[in-house]
């Protein structure tokens, strides 16, 4: 796919109605930054949608070394899958806190500004082996260093939360539902002008979940675990509610659920999956991989439907984005290494990543689900920077 020109700047309507900038992802108890490339104008006008793109913190992070900045750079300039990568999220720990964490955040605004670039700050936690959820002062904290570095620095323009509640702890998703509801109040205390955007990466698990939501969403009366009866709505209603941009996990590596099991695994005839054990189906259509004719629920089709049905009935100013995952896992990530044949784009190629893209976007608009909920700025997140560049070399593009 031909490079096309980057956006003057990723504009959306926030759920209150009033223009801004957001995306984002996050790492489990990291602090990120989310970037997204711009043309530098006074104007900010989208002349095409363009992706996201993850960059953990390893030796190929721009904040490490002045080489690698400059090499990240040159990889967003010329990346081109869903029409060139124009965001990242880039780990920095300890905004507001950590003086050398937050003067390296300073300076990657000041290059990011350089370069066209936007940024917006991303914190993330997960409750898996217990942690504690993060104190609402402690976030609101973050909140406002992240505000008060936007007004210093104009690349920055919103904040993004990966916050990861554990599946078996209820309480963490209520937790998390107040959370948003006060940094939507934070946010909006800010004159327009200078008002950090936001947005979450959100599971498929969020549309299981009840909780108590603080908002104008419609909802209804429950009974939660024996306690009081309270107006009740799902995670993913909750939080369609107050962010400006909603970015679904969707770790699907096929549109419509066609995967190909490495060996010892099962395949089916029809699929004709390559002896080799790579993950790319010879023969993948809408009925292969569906059971009645329709997209497969396991696709990244299907498993986009809840959260774009969600942000349609909210009906507000809030979008969605799918996140896409490139990564391949390492042995010691047992659970994800397990699944990777049908979670990554791992051992694919650029070519198919493209035509699932293409294929999951035709497959939404045909359902009425594309246009008016997908952001047109950012519609796609892709993970990660490292992954995504051995993708591109192995398509022999010089970067």
């Amino acid at each position: 796919m031909p490079r096309v020109p980057p956006p003057t700047g990723l504009a959306t309507t926030s759920c209150t109605g009033e223009s801004g900038w957001l995306v984002g992802w996050s790492i489990s108890g990291w602090l990120m930054v989310v970037a997204a490339v711009t043309v530098s104008t006074q104007v900010h006008q989208v002349t095409s949608s363009t992706s996201a793109l993850w960059v953990w913190h390893t030796d190929q992070s721009p904040l490490v070394s002045a080489a690698a900045s400059a090499e990240f750079f040159t990889f967003v300039q010329h990346q081109t899958v869903g029409n060139g990568t124009r965001l990242a999220l880039v780990e920095v720990e300890g905004l507001g806190v950590n003086t050398t964490a937050t003067s390296q955040l300073a300076q990657l605004l000041v290059q990011a500004h350089q370069n066209n670039v936007d940024v917006a700050a991303l914190y993330g936690w997960s409750g898996r082996g217990g942690a504690s959820f993060p104190a609402t002062a402690e976030m609101l904290s973050w909140v406002q260093a992240a505000t008060e570095l936007g007004r210093t620095y104009p690349a920055l323009t919103g904040i993004s939360l990966d916050i990861e509640p554990s599946g078996t702890a209820q309480g963490s998703y209520q937790q998390y539902a107040d959370l948003l509801a006060a940094i939507r109040r934070a946010l909006n205390a800010e004159p327009v002008a200078t008002r950090l955007q936001l947005s979450i990466a959100g599971s498929w698990g969020y549309d299981t979940v009840n909780v108590s939501c603080r908002s104008s969403h419609p909802v209804k009366k429950v009974t939660l675990r024996g306690g009081p009866v309270r107006p009740t709505s799902t995670m993913l209603q909750c939080a369609v509610t107050f962010v400006d941009l909603y970015i679904l996990m969707n770790y699907r590596n096929n549109a419509y659920g066609c995967f190909c099991r490495p060996p010892p695994g099962l395949n089916s005839p029809r699929l004709q999956c390559p002896a080799d054990g790579s993950p790319i189906a010879g023969n993948c259509s809408e009925a292969s991989g569906g059971t009645s004719g329709g997209p497969g629920k396991d696709g990244m089709i299907g498993k986009a439907l809840a959260a774009a049905t969600a942000v349609q009935q909210h009906g507000g100013g809030c979008r969605l984005a799918l996140g896409v995952e490139t990564s391949c896992f390492p042995p010691s990530d047992v659970a994800d290494r397990k699944y990777q044949y049908k979670l990554s784009f791992c051992n694919t190629s650029v070519t198919y990543l493209e035509q699932q893209l293409g294929e999951t976007r035709n497959g939404l608009q045909q359902a009425g689900l594309w246009d008016g909920v997908m952001s047109a700025e950012t519609p796609w997140a892709l993970e990660d920077y490292t992954a995504l560049r051995e993708l591109e070399r192995m398509a022999s593009t010089p970067w």
